[in-house]
């Protein structure tokens, strides 16, 4: 049983007391500063109707205001400009325009309650379709619109309102809000609504099919659209395909409204495009060469359009197939009927943008962009290249790691915009494609060319933004120099500079950009102080209201440890636990981005295993911290220890631990916990052999050492038990070490070769 509209209404809250209408009658308080003065009631529908057209918000409110004020007038007995339903429906239909269904439907009500002896405010067919049409969108939307039909035929068969008789209209409305619905059924439940139309159509119609309710193409177009929306694939598309039969057989029995037209049939392509595959390209390939077919016995109706060979060319873009989809470009563009848009070139140009061989897809994809610059020289009806279509180029040569071409497509950009061409003005994005080419080059003058765009723009009419300094300074980070360190550090305090005088929230630095910077600093070997200097700065500034969204995270704690890591200062492992202990804390507080992860341990077991004692105390110290940070990463809730960090952890006992007894027992209780966890690898062996004797490594790998008559002792790994190795095997690590010289990633995987090498 369905649930009538006003009972749904109230289950939704909107039956309460309506704002600005049923508050008229107990207040005398001014609607609106301004109180325009309309000589009659036309006049009045004509300003309504006028504002309803615009489809803009502060149109619906003044077209909402005007109306309160002429209501308020006749309850000060003024009867000069009496509002009447066509008043209110221009209101409704100007809330309705901006999908405001809360606002439509307290109007709606509001006219039954208004009406009276003296006045009769009962809403028609015209309102009811655009309260129903305000529903799309919503998530209930289409139990609402379907509720407020079924009034709509009650009210009207009950003979409460004699006015609002459902037309097709109102049926295909409720069809179209199920088709915007977002919902799995979407395409069940307009089915249904249409054949609810077939019903009533047959109830009502006379003897020469005749009738006041009867389905058109928008009927069909629509349920096609909804079950395409539905994200049902290929059941989707095939129940879509069925519509369409089911439209032609009623064509073929009589009604000669419901042709089925290329409107109707490219539904249909979308459905199939929408459901991917190869079946699905065979179908859209079928149905428009049979439109094509038709097209040619007197059917002009299903001549296939643009939209009919973009879908063919979108559907294989989608599936990554190039080649076919540059073939159907050109079969586009070879058709003396249809003339192909940007989409057509588009589609093929981001389809080799997705090319596996990303330098290739890059070239055949401005090798596109050449190519409609041919045509328009040759045709002037040609569709042009815009900056949308180099920037795609552009940021596809970025990818593969060819900055510089993509900075010579820029450079050709800037120039035909210089001597007016203005569809290729290129855009912040552009530049910013650019720079963050460079910065993830391995280009020695890459932060230098950087630098020149970054300067080039600020001379020019680009604004830069915070993502073209970042990369910017990501680019002098990649540098390593002292020098460059300093560069970044400048440009960093110009733009915090530039930021407090001018406010501008687009140019404001972010956590990415301060990394930017601490990275700089580390990777510079300057003095690590700095960057942890610049860790206080950036919470110091988390503190200010203004500042609140500039949270550190595990990167820039990361970044900050690994200055210290990587420095030569004597006290480095007890900074970088002092920054885990910071971390941890943080962690706890609230901050969630602050979380350390297997990169925070490995870099501090870095900072450990390179600290330099001379005395046996600050050594002990010092493994203390690296035993006590891995204790922590192996309790629940954080990232367990991988084979770097045992290996590291292995690296710091043979580097700081003098003692041979104690060592070989440190050694041993690592190695079983290792084995123990599935994380044995070449990486743990080689640090092994580092720090225990011949005789005791014979004793712990057993069996997986093969006897050698050379100086080496060879482990193979398929005697290595598999249960050591499970987590590790073939299995690429997600965290990587801290620093070159001191983590070398290298595991036992099958695709290396059958033994590992480890010197006595």
């Amino acid at each position: 049983m369905r649930i009538r509209f006003r009972a749904l209404i109230l289950l939704v809250g909107l039956a309460h007391s309506i704002d600005g209408f049923s508050s008229i009658r107990s207040s005398n308080e001014p609607v609106s500063s301004i109180r325009p003065q309309f000589s009659d009631t036309h006049s009045l529908n004509r300003e309504l109707h006028a504002l309803a057209k615009l489809k803009d918000r502060r149109a619906a409110e003044k077209a909402h205001d005007l109306l309160k004020h002429a209501e308020s007038s006749v309850l000060s007995n003024d009867l000069s400009c009496v509002p009447d339903t066509y008043s209110y429906t221009s209101v409704i239909d100007a809330w309705a325009g901006i999908r405001q269904s809360e606002k439509t439907t307290e109007i709606l009500m509001y006219m039954n309650e208004i009406t009276d002896d003296k006045r009769n405010m009962k809403p028609n067919t015209v309102a009811c379709n655009l309260v129903i049409n305000s529903f799309k969108g919503d998530a209930d939307g289409g139990d609402k619109a379907e509720a407020l039909l079924e009034q709509m035929r009650d009210d009207y068969n009950t003979g409460r309102n004699k006015y609002c008789s459902p037309d097709t209209i109102s049926y295909n409305s409720v069809m179209n809000v199920w088709a915007h619905s977002g919902r799995k059924d979407a395409g069940e439940k307009a089915e249904l609504v249409l054949d609810s139309l077939w019903k009533m159509h047959s109830i009502l119609k006379t003897d020469d099919n005749k009738s006041i309710l009867v389905p058109d193409q928008f009927s069909y177009s629509t349920v096609i659209s909804a079950w395409a929306r539905s994200g049902s694939g290929q059941y989707a598309a095939e129940k879509s395909e069925k519509v369409l039969d089911q439209m032609n057989q009623y064509y073929q029995s009589g009604y000669k409204k419901l042709y089925p037209t290329t409107y109707v049939v490219n539904a249909v392509l979308n459905a199939w495009a929408k459901s991917k595959g190869r079946q699905a390209i065979q179908r859209i390939e079928a149905l428009v060469l049979r439109m094509e077919q038709l097209s040619k016995k007197n059917h002009p109706e299903l001549q296939p359009n643009i939209i009919s060979y973009n879908t063919i060319i979108g559907a294989y873009a989608e599936l990554g197939e190039a080649k076919q989809a540059q073939k159907s470009l050109r079969r586009v563009e070879n058709c003396s009927f249809v003339i192909p848009d940007e989409i057509s070139y588009y589609s093929v140009i981001s389809a080799w943008t997705r090319n596996k061989n990303k330098l290739l897809g890059a070239q055949k994809a401005l090798a596109i962009l050449k190519h409609m610059e041919q045509r328009c020289e040759n045709n002037s009806s040609a569709i042009s290249p815009t900056n949308v279509g180099y920037a795609t180029v552009i940021n596809a040569f970025a990818q593969c790691g060819e900055a510089e071409m993509a900075e010579s497509i820029l450079n050709f950009m800037d120039s035909a915009y210089q001597k007016g061409n203005k569809n290729l003005k290129p855009t912040i994005l552009s530049f910013n494609t650019v720079c963050n080419a460079f910065a993830k080059s391995q280009s020695r003058d890459a932060a230098d060319r950087a630098m020149v765009i970054l300067e080039r723009m600020k001379k020019g009419k680009y604004q830069p933004d915070i993502i073209t300094y970042t990369s910017v300074l990501d680019a002098l980070s990649k540098q390593g120099t002292e020098e460059s360190a300093e560069k970044a550090l400048d440009l960093l305090q110009s733009l915090e500079r530039e930021y407090d005088a001018t406010k501008n929230t687009k140019i404001k630095p972010n956590i990415r950009t301060y990394t930017s910077v601490v990275n700089a600093i580390s990777r510079s070997k300057l003095e690590p102080r700095r960057a942890h200097d610049m860790m206080d700065h950036i919470e110091d500034m988390n503190r200010k209201s203004s500042h609140q969204e500039i949270k550190l995270d595990v990167v820039c704690y990361n970044a900050v440890i690994n200055a210290w890591g990587w420095s030569e200062e004597p006290d480095k492992a007890i900074m970088a636990n002092s920054i885990l202990e910071r971390m941890l804390e943080r962690y706890v507080d609230g901050n969630k981005d602050a979380k350390p992860d297997l990169i925070t341990l490995n870099s501090l077991l870095n900072a450990c295993a390179f600290t330099k004692h001379k005395d046996i105390e600050r050594a002990a110290a010092t493994v203390h911290i690296a035993v006590s940070a891995f204790k922590v990463f192996e309790e629940e809730g954080f990232d367990s220890p991988n084979h770097l960090a045992y290996g590291s952890l292995l690296m710091v006992v043979n580097k700081l631990v003098a003692n041979d007894d104690v060592r070989t027992e440190y050694i041993k209780k690592i190695f079983h916990k290792c084995c123990q966890k599935g994380h044995f690898s070449g990486y743990v062996a080689r640090q092994l052999k580092h720090g225990i004797s011949s005789v005791i490594l014979k004793e712990l790998l057993g069996s997986a050492i093969v006897p050698n008559k050379s100086k080496e002792i060879h482990i193979d790994k398929r005697r290595v038990p598999k249960k050591w190795c499970r987590n590790e095997f073939g299995v690429k690590s997600r965290s990587r070490p801290s620093k070159k010289r001191s983590l070398t990633r290298v595991s036992i995987t099958k695709h290396r070769p059958e033994t590992i090498l480890v010197e006595r």
